[in-house]
C-alpha cells in the first residue's frame, strides 16, 4: 500500500466544513426540518390556530413564535393534560407533540 501524502489546508479545509455541517445541524434539529421561512400575510391568526386545535381536540393555554418559522403552542388535550406542539404556521400540521414531565 503507498503511503498517503496529506495537504495541511487540504485536511484544515474538511475539518471546518465539517464542524459547520455538525453545528448547522444542531441549529436544524432546533428550529424543525419543515419550519419554512415564509412571510406572515401567509400565517394562520392566532385565533384561527385557537380554531383549529379545538377541531383537533385540544384547548389553547399559550401560544408564541419559535425563530420566526413556527407557532410553539402549550394546549390542554381531552384528558386535561398539557401537550407542547409544535404547529407549521400557515397549514396548521402538527409537527411535534409531546407531553411536558
Amino acid at each position: 500500500m503507498l503511503p498517503v501524502k496529506l495537504n495541511p489546508w487540504k485536511v484544515a479545509w474538511i475539518g471546518s466544513s465539517l464542524a459547520v455541517l455538525v453545528t448547522s445541524g444542531v441549529y436544524w434539529s432546533q428550529s424543525g426540518p419543515y419550519c419554512a421561512v415564509m412571510p406572515r400575510a401567509y400565517w394562520l391568526s392566532p385565533l384561527e390556530v385557537e380554531w383549529r386545535l379545538k377541531e383537533k381536540g385540544y384547548r389553547l393555554a399559550q401560544i408564541k413564535v419559535v425563530n420566526d418559522r413556527c407557532y410553539s403552542i402549550v394546549a390542554r388535550d381531552t384528558m386535561g393534560n398539557f401537550v407542547d406542539i409544535v404547529m407549521h404556521p400557515a397549514t396548521s400540521d402538527i409537527l411535534y407533540k409531546s407531553t411536558p414531565k
